[in-house]
Parts: C-alpha cells; structure tokens; sequence
C-alpha cells in the first residue's frame, strides 16, 4: 500500500500559495429571555417562503454554478437584480447553503513535489466594498479564501494570488452581494478596473454573479464583449396586485402570491391579532400590500416593527392602532403628492401606493464626450471632403 502524502503546516507554504486554517466567529451565546416577542422576530428573520419566480430565478443561479465545473473558460456571468428587500440577500445565503465550504477537502501537489491539503472552496462570497477599487474587491476575495496576507498584498501581488487561489480551492464561481457599488446614483460606473477585473476572472474560468440594484448593470455593459461574457439580467421583481384595488374573486397570480407571503409571515407571528385582521380577506391584504408596495423586505419590516410597538406597549394583542404606529415608525413620509399614506388609519383612501424609488433597471449611459472629442466631433463635420 502507497504511503499516504504527508499533511504539511500551509502556513509554511510561500506567499502565492492558498492556507486551509479559517478562523470563523464564535457561536454567539442564546438570549437569556425567549418570551412571545423574541420567538415572533426570531421567527421573521428566518421565514423563508418558497414561490416560482424567487425558485426559478435560484435554479438558473445554481445551475450556471454547477455547469461550469469543467467547462474550462468561465460561463456566462450573470447580474440578479431588483428592489432592496426584493430576495437577493436571501438568494445568496441560499447559495452559501447549497455550495458549501469543504475544509481540508482538496490535497495538492506543489512544485517542490511535496503535498498539502487546503479547503474546497466552490463559491466564493464577498460584499462589495462600500467605496470599491480594484485592490480593495481583490483583498476581499483574499479575506473570504483565507488568505493570511491579504491586507499586505499590493494590486499585482493580488491578482495573482488570487488567480492561483481559486484555482487550489476549486472554485467554480464568485458570488458579489451590493454589486451596484461601484456606480453612482445615476447609474455611472465610477470604478471601470473592477468592470476589467470581472473579465479577468471571468477568463480564468469563474462564474462572476453579482447581486445588487439595476445600475450595477454598468459592469456589464462596459464589457464590450457583452454576449461572451454576461448574460442578461435577471429582475426580482416586486409583487403586482392589480389595476383595481379590490377586484373580488379574480386575484392574478401575483397578488395570490402576495396574499400567500402574507399570510405565512403574519403566522410566524406568535401574538395573537385583532378580529377582523383576516389575512385571507384581499380588503386586509391589500393594506399589507401598499405599505410594502409588494416587496417582501419592506413587509418584513413592517411587522418586525409591529412586534417591537407591541413589546413596548407589552400588548399580546395586535391591533389596526398597532400596524399604523408601526407604519408610521418604519417608513419614511414623502412630499405631498408622493406620499404614502398610512394605509391602517381610519382616514386612509383606497388607492394604489406610489412607485417605488427608480433603481435604473435599465441603467448604463454613455459617458459625456470630453472637450477634446467635442472639438474632433466638430471639426470632422465642418470638413469639407
């Protein structure tokens, strides 16, 4: 029998080469105290509720994931974006469940020939920075494999350490959560290298995802090799409820979801609710509807804040008077004409809410010509041929 490779100390192993030990948190220690209150938020947190258009888009995240395994030149990338509150944060910690980290789980051979092991890493998770260059997006990557000196490297040293660490840890994709970071407000790429970068990676064979809102489309269409390397992106859209507010038995699909969504979150609720709150009427639901405008974050929000008004009142009752204090604590009143109403007070309309804040779904705009380009642009049509 062959001796087995002996299991050598990768803190030893030189600076281009990846190091299995992670250190990772502490569990914290459980509250002392889990009355009503606690268990409801607690239960909200981790409500998770299964629907076509958050599985179907999950599905085609995965499989883009797992087809690239051996494929040898990197997938199409692809950008999931949507509304805060709209899942992506829950598709990514969907992922971190399915592709799990491996410790120990891939032995190599070195070019001294002797052995090591280090951690199977499939997808990498990072949050893009929140004032993002090139550097600051390649140490992360670094902190998240493991990487003892990544707060040392310099820009090349990084790339290079990157590029050789994923592909140590078998590494098939890299998940980018608040990806729209490198934009502005108006949906202007401000950081072009990190757009590079991601072709780069994309050359080295990784699925990039990015997870954020609509402007971070800029990163792809500053690629100029668009169809190779990106796909198009993906919405998560927010729930629709109709064109009439109330429309009797003839609920589209999208507004029984809603209901649906509604109806399991207020049961994670271990209070009780007031008669006449009746989840499965679409006259109550409809009101749980314009308050989040039909983003499951936002209607996530509202009742942990309908929890927290009762804990303070140490009401084990939910009233109308509960939901509009809640309301009025949680969300942020616009100007006149714009402005939500409170739709749990006596004096509210039926009506449907405002649009929510525009996310530049449709984003990238080519950026303004420089003087000397104006002069060129001018000159080349003053010309006489």
């Amino acid at each position: 029998m062959p001796k087995p490779s002996p299991k050598i100390d990768l803190a030893a192993i030189p600076r281009n080469r990846i190091r299995a030990v992670v250190a990772r948190r502490p569990a914290r220690p459980a509250p002392r105290s889990r009355d009503a209150y606690w268990t409801s938020r607690d239960a909200l947190r981790r409500l998770y509720v299964a629907h076509t258009l958050f599985d179907g888009v999950l599905t085609r995240v995965v499989d883009r994931i797992e087809e690239n395994e051996g494929y040898g030149q990197g997938l199409p990338g692809m950008l999931v974006c949507g509304q805060p509150g709209a899942g992506k944060s829950t598709m990514v910690k969907k992922l971190r469940e399915r592709f799990l980290r491996v410790e120990d789980g891939v032995e190599l051979k070195l070019d001294d020939g002797t052995a090591a092991v280090c951690d199977h890493v499939p997808v990498v998770f990072v949050e893009c920075p929140t004032k993002p260059t090139e550097l600051s997006v390649l140490t992360t990557i670094l902190k998240s494999l493991g990487d003892p000196l990544w707060k040392n490297r310099k820009r090349d040293d990084a790339l290079d350490a990157v590029k050789t660490f994923l592909h140590y840890a078998g590494t098939l994709a890299i998940v980018v959560d608040e990806a729209q970071r490198p934009t502005d407000r108006k949906g202007k790429l401000t950081q072009g290298d990190i757009a590079t970068l991601f072709q780069t990676l994309h050359d080295e064979g990784i699925v990039v995802l990015l997870f954020g809102l609509g402007r971070a489309q800029a990163l792809m269409v500053e690629d100029s090799q668009v169809e190779r390397r990106w796909s198009a992106p993906i919405r998560l859209a927010e729930y629709a409820w109709g064109d009439v507010a109330l429309s009797g038995d003839d609920a589209p699909e999208s507004r029984a979801t809603f209901m649906g969504l509604l109806d399991a979150m207020a049961g994670a609720v271990t209070l009780e609710w007031e008669d006449g709150i009746d989840f499965q009427s679409e006259e109550v639901a409809f009101l749980f509807y314009y308050a989040s405008r039909g983003v499951p974050g936002l209607l996530k929000k509202l009742l942990l804040g309908t929890v927290d008004i009762a804990k303070g009142d140490r009401d084990q009752v939910i009233t109308r008077s509960t939901l509009a204090r809640a309301f009025d604590a949680e969300f942020l009143r616009r100007k006149p004409g714009t402005a939500l109403q409170n739709p749990f007070a006596a004096s509210f309309r039926v009506a449907q809410p405002p649009a929510l804040p525009d996310d530049n779904e449709v984003l990238y705009k080519a950026p303004s010509p420089t003087k000397k380009q104006r002069q060129a642009s001018l000159t080349e049509s003053l010309t006489v041929s």
